[in-house]
């Protein structure tokens, strides 16, 4: 049975990673604990970065009081990341202080759609509000360098997750896991 699930001209998702990503997008900066935003300028408190990949899409979910995880549209998902790893969390600080310069790249977005092709999706938390700027990686260095600015915010990120995802993973499969079937057609529990 497929339970993925296609939104528009997207990439097929799993349902639970679409619950998650939208209690990501919706979260508040009161929620977060994140206090003292100002008033005369746009400042992120949170960022949701999906990226396309090999017809998969990763999720970077960043926020500003140090909550780092990446979600994956095959409905698996690493929370904790921030947490537990000083410089994921120190470089997602840096790419969420930095990033409101270039807040007037961004528009309010429509809707929250997925990436499909090769695109990366940025979705900014503001204090102004949610933001949107559509990128893509394979062309942006002919793109102008504000734009080059925010895809090298979020990679930094992102290369900080890539080097501690072997000790994540290790971890990982050093606990047994719980098991848990939400579709589980044969009546067992």
């Amino acid at each position: 049975m497929n339970d993925n699930v296609t939104m528009g001209n997207a990439l097929p998702v799993h349902p639970e990673y679409l619950k998650m990503r939208e209690q990501m997008l919706t979260k508040t900066a009161d929620e977060l604990k994140i206090i003292n935003m100002p008033d005369d300028k746009t400042c992120a408190y949170g960022a949701v970065i999906d990226m396309a990949l090999d017809g998969r899409i990763m999720t970077l979910v960043c926020y500003f009081n140090g909550e780092v995880s990446m979600l994956y549209s095959t409905g698996g998902a690493v929370a904790g990341l921030g947490q537990h790893y000083p410089n994921v969390r120190e470089q997602a600080k840096v790419m969420l202080a930095s990033i409101g310069q270039a807040a007037h790249l961004f528009a309010e977005p429509k809707d929250f759609a997925l990436p499909g092709g090769t695109y990366n999706h940025v979705y900014l938390l503001t204090n102004k509000g949610k933001l949107f700027i559509r990128l893509n990686p394979r062309t942006i260095t002919t793109e102008p360098r504000e734009r080059q600015f925010v895809f090298m915010l979020y990679n930094r990120v992102m290369n900080e997750v890539t080097k501690i995802m072997p000790q994540v993973m290790h971890a990982q499969r050093s606990v047994t896991p719980v098991q848990f079937f939400p579709n589980r057609k044969d009546g067992n529990k």
